[in-house]
């Protein structure tokens, strides 16, 4: 693979997404690597992505790690409630009847204000400051389950964060079973 802008996650191409007489100077290919562009402006245009590129190259691949968690967090739930992070988000990748919710009450997520990121190891980007939160409801075992997530990374490269997994309660249960009653898929 070559090093150039043609094969890095960070290319976007806008064509369909948005009319190509509405792109102010007309090319259709952008560089969507955060520190790369003025989030007033549009992203960085790539006119040969052939031929260009710059030292933030990441290789694109197909498929990247969708999940992350903190390794003692997970064994910690392991030995208390019997589910690993691992477990969870492989049998919630499997469960064709789960239930994404997205979080809509704002003072139940994590306050970013104050966050020393450099401290802590943090890129400062869009998602790694978003804390906007996902339930995800599903089954494993014959036992209904809650996973909380956020979203971690940036842009071409987004992760979905494990914060949490425990039962569900009884509400979060029933959401899950009128679901598979409705016949829709899940997620």
């Amino acid at each position: 693979m070559r090093n150039n802008c043609g094969n890095c996650a960070f290319l976007m191409d806008i064509r369909g997404l948005i009319p190509i007489g509405n792109v102010p100077d007309g090319v259709p290919t952008r560089c969507i690597k955060e520190c790369r562009w003025d989030k007033s402006d549009w992203p960085l245009a790539i006119h040969d992505p052939t031929t260009e590129t710059c030292q933030h190259f990441t290789p694109h691949t197909a498929r990247h790690h969708r999940w992350v968690w903190d390794d003692n967090k997970s064994n910690r739930t392991k030995k208390e409630r019997g589910i690993s992070f691992g477990e969870a988000t492989t049998a919630l990748e499997k469960d064709t009847h789960a239930v994404r919710i997205p979080i809509g009450n704002p003072s139940k997520w994590e306050n970013l204000k104050g966050l020393d990121y450099e401290k802590e190891g943090i890129e400062r980007t869009g998602p790694n400051t978003d804390p906007v939160r996902d339930m995800y409801i599903f089954s494993h075992h014959g036992k209904t389950w809650v996973l909380i997530a956020t979203l971690r990374g940036e842009l071409a490269l987004v992760h979905k964060r494990v914060i949490s997994v425990r039962r569900a309660e009884a509400k979060e249960e029933r959401q899950y079973n009128n679901q598979i009653l409705s016949g829709n898929a899940g997620m």
